[in-house]
């Protein structure tokens, strides 16, 4: 499948791209900044058209789907996440017309928010202000996916759940998605390995193309592979482009401890975009607006 924004001199985003997505599996797309993975959700779920390729939607091409009925079949959690100033309650509801009581708060349950609305004062019937300012980025999130578990569509779709919030807030939305995934196709965009750890296949993307696949476990031991032949090349100078990025806590520190080892005598240029994967920089170059 290939994708280019605007007309065939457009921007090219996707070039090639060919995945599977298993029935009742989880499937996540790990990769940097502009690699195209936001374009592969809105691909999927029918926002943008493909300008190649083959796109099969339960083995019955894209294209000969009714759009409303193809859509039908996903729930989508964005990184843009919308809740109206209304109630905790009827922003759950708005998932599922004739929600019953007991289907919003099996629903909270699932997404790992329950507890938290429960110990409100006004429990569900709380109000979260315009566009949920009275509640944390996590919160939000979590919301979001109570809404999306309510419309029980047969995919879900979540595109960087975790990506702008804090450690505890994501391990509480990493629970809230593995209960989700249970007896339910998943479809995960992230920039970590560490935030899909339970996805059954994950696609790395690069450069509008599918660069390797494998479970998290494999992944982690090719980039601490890669990581470390890189160090015992012995070139004078060596260069870690994100590196660490799709890396889990534990084999970042690895390679940080590495860096503090090699710094002696050898000149080290780290590119990153989060500042815990250069804790060992002697200096370091902002860059921003180009």
């Amino acid at each position: 499948m290939s994708f280019r924004y605007g007309d065939a001199l457009g921007a090219s985003v996707l070039n090639g791209m060919s995945f599977r997505v298993e029935a009742g599996k989880q499937t996540a797309f790990v990769g940097g900044f502009g690699e195209g993975k936001t374009t592969i959700f809105k691909l999927l779920c029918g926002l943008y058209e493909k300008g190649g390729g083959r796109y099969l939607l339960f083995g019955r091409p894209f294209e000969e789907w009714n759009l409303e009925a193809a859509r039908s079949c996903f729930s989508e959690v964005s990184q843009n996440i919308f809740l109206f100033p209304g109630t905790i309650r009827q922003n759950v509801a708005c998932g599922k017309e004739d929600a019953t009581w007991e289907e919003i708060v099996e629903a909270c349950r699932n997404a790992n928010i329950h507890d938290f609305i429960a110990g409100l004062p006004e429990g569900y019937e709380t109000l979260v202000g315009e566009r949920g300012v009275c509640l944390s980025g996590g919160q939000r999130q979590r919301i979001s996916i109570a809404r999306a578990i309510l419309r029980d569509a047969p995919i879900l779709l979540l595109d960087g759940p975790t990506a702008s919030v804090d450690r505890e807030a994501e391990r509480k939305i990493q629970e809230a998605v593995d209960r989700a995934a249970k007896g339910r196709t998943v479809i995960v965009i992230a920039h970590r390995l560490s935030t899909v750890k339970n996805a059954e296949r994950i696609y790395v993307v690069s450069g509008g193309r599918v660069a390797e696949s494998g479970n998290h476990r494999e992944l982690m031991e090719r980039q601490r592979i890669a990581i470390a032949r890189a160090i015992l090349k012995g070139a004078p100078v060596i260069i870690l482009d994100e590196a660490t990025s799709a890396l889990d806590n534990e084999s970042e520190a690895l390679v940080q401890e590495a860096v503090r080892a090699l710094k002696g005598g050898r000149t080290i240029l780290m590119i990153a975009h989060r500042p815990s994967s250069i804790a060992a920089a002697d200096r370091v170059v902002r860059v921003g607006g180009c």
